[in-house]
């Protein structure tokens, strides 16, 4: 009889009872690394001014437990599950991580659902997700982040740094970097505003190109699409010699000579001039989209 009552009452509570809580706090190096892996769900990760990494959140009913481990100068905070767990089974609902890390730390973050938002931390970062949303703020140095379906959202102070940003279908927006630029999508939008920019290499196939940014002395800006028109606003000095093309698309440049037409072949609208004195080079090229220069 009291097994019939025991059976009665779990049953009765709603699943989302058997998430786990969890409340994990480890001491590390204020300019370590800290490894994140987790599969479904959201990952929260702020800096903060302690030496620790501090865990907080509740994890899925169907993952077996959160490891959270010190190696040196390396902290790894992984959620543990069965080996042959597939991913769809029924769950109570997704793992939600608060992470709090010391500012200066090196961030490794892979997901494979699970949306990532970071704020605050002022070290190299490598964000990386299947479906999942990529959003950080405060960039300071260099960062890569890379998904097939999410979008990636990424604010910077506009210090010098390498910033790559890699998508399939998903979105890709940079506001405020400067240095180095590297971008590749295939059908969704770019759109970078930047500051000073020494090298920016953007490529597209359907999406369309929004960039704006000051030329460096010595910049290499290089964007491509197949499909997509591509936008190029230059703040500040716009000197740079320019080679523009288009194989079915239209060209129109606001600060300096119109496109012709090619003769004997493609491709059909041709721009190559001059502005200013600069080693400065701008190469644009695309297939059937339109291209606009402008400052």
């Amino acid at each position: 009889m009291k097994l019939v009552c025991i059976f009665v009452l779990v049953a009765a509570f709603p699943a989302a009872a058997l998430a786990a809580a969890v409340d994990e706090r480890i001491e590390s190096d204020s300019d370590g690394v800290v490894v994140v892996r987790n599969m479904t769900g959201d990952i929260v990760v702020s800096g903060w001014d302690e030496n620790a990494v501090y865990v907080t959140g509740e994890i899925s009913d169907q993952a077996e437990r959160l490891d959270v481990q010190r190696n040196g100068n390396r902290v790894v905070v992984e959620v543990i599950y069965p080996d042959n767990w597939s991913g769809d089974e029924r769950s109570s609902g997704d793992t939600d991580l608060q992470i709090n890390v010391p500012r200066n730390s090196e961030l490794d973050v892979e997901t494979v659902s699970a949306d990532v938002s970071v704020s605050g931390v002022t070290g190299e970062q490598r964000l990386v997700s299947v479906s999942g949303d990529l959003d950080a703020e405060d960039i300071l140095a260099e960062a890569h982040f890379e998904t097939v379906s999410g979008d990636i959202r990424v604010t910077g102070q506009n210090a010098v740094a390498r910033t790559s940003a890699d998508a399939v279908s998903g979105d890709i927006g940079l506001n405020g970097m400067s240095g180095e630029i590297n971008v590749a999508v295939v059908s969704g939008d770019v759109r970078v505003v930047g500051g000073l920019i020494d090298r920016a290499e953007i490529e597209s196939v359907s999406g369309d190109v929004n960039f704006s940014a000051e030329l460096g002395p010595a910049a290499r800006i290089r964007a491509t699409s197949t499909s997509g028109d591509i936008r190029l606003t230059f703040t500040g000095n716009a000197a740079a010699q320019y080679d523009i093309s288009s194989f079915s698309g239209d060209i129109q440049n606001c600060f300096g000579p119109t496109s012709r037409q090619s003769r004997g072949g493609p491709p059909n609208s041709v721009l190559t001039f001059s502005e200013g004195n600069s080693d400065a080079r701008v190469e644009v090229s695309t297939m059937t989209g339109d291209i606009d220069l402008c400052r």
